[in-house]
């Protein structure tokens, strides 16, 4: 099957699924690209997409809570299909990968889609900071040739078929650890936004912060008042992009229980996890 066309669509506050995403991309050599960012509010505002009959999907969410995040979920609805392949591509901070990829793969199942590949890669984590170090600098070098990697397998097994029909279905294995099995049962009985019960909303040093307002600009939510630079906790998804990205490091991360995350987290995710692959 050619490849006429590819769009890529993605939810990427802190930029890890994005860079995913984009070497993938990349890997396929495909001329006509269409990105559709979700993290941008007008784009989610705004968002209807058809799709050709050649055309190609890459979908992209970071895991959030074990899930992917709330937020994002009446925009994926909106996606409908007429047998398309989509690959699905799932970004957790090396922690557990959750239910998020699991999650995406019905959804578009569901909506006419057909899944011809999906993975799970490691990007770092959005509570990482200098008391709990998690996944730093991912995806690195290695993930990023693995992203590669998965881009010409998909591009090998569409030049393989005529017929869309004839694709077997992917299938997405459990983890093997105890914690892996019980995340989907932990996910469920979470409440929606359940990373709210651990992580505080970004707190502002004013000795530090100038007033430079790129914490406002770049919120994929706009739950931080533009006036008095605070922020709303009800909608702040706890992404902690305005933290990673603020030029003068005036804002910090805080935590409930700060001393059970910490020790869960450091524990959970001191050993590097690598990127998985269904094809």
């Amino acid at each position: 099957m050619e490849i006429n066309k590819l769009t890529r669509i993605y939810f990427s506050p802190t930029k890890t699924t994005q860079q995913v995403i984009n070497q993938i991309t990349k890997s396929m050599k495909v001329k006509n690209i269409r990105t559709i960012n979700l993290t941008e509010p007008n784009i989610r505002k705004n968002l209807n997409i058809n799709f050709d009959d050649k055309e190609v999907l890459i979908i992209g969410v970071p895991v959030y809570g074990a899930r992917i995040p709330d937020i994002l979920l009446p925009y994926l609805k909106k996606l409908r299909g007429n047998n398309q392949p989509v690959i699905l591509v799932s970004v957790y901070g090396n922690v557990e990968p959750g239910i998020a990829l699991k999650q995406l793969y019905y959804l578009l199942k569901k909506r006419k889609f057909k899944i011809i590949g999906a993975s799970s890669f490691i990007g770092e984590h959005s509570f990482s900071y200098e008391k709990i170090k998690l996944a730093i600098g991912r995806p690195d070098m290695c993930d990023l040739y693995k992203a590669k990697e998965f881009g010409e397998k998909v591009v090998e097994k569409l030049k393989q078929i005529n017929d869309l029909q004839s694709i077997s279905e992917i299938k997405i294995t459990e983890q093997s650890t105890l914690l892996a099995r019980l995340i989907p049962i932990i996910a469920k009985v979470l409440p929606k936004d359940g990373a709210k019960l651990f992580a505080k909303i970004p707190v502002i040093d004013k000795n530090k912060c100038n007033g430079c307002k790129k914490c406002v600009e770049i919120c994929s939510t706009k739950a931080i008042n533009e006036q008095k630079l605070e922020v709303n906790k009800k909608i702040c998804l706890r992404c902690y992009a305005c933290v990673k990205y603020c030029p003068l490091n005036a804002k910090e991360i805080e935590f409930n229980m700060e001393w059970l995350v910490k020790k869960f987290l450091n524990k959970k995710g001191r050993k590097r996890k690598e990127p998985k692959i269904y094809i």
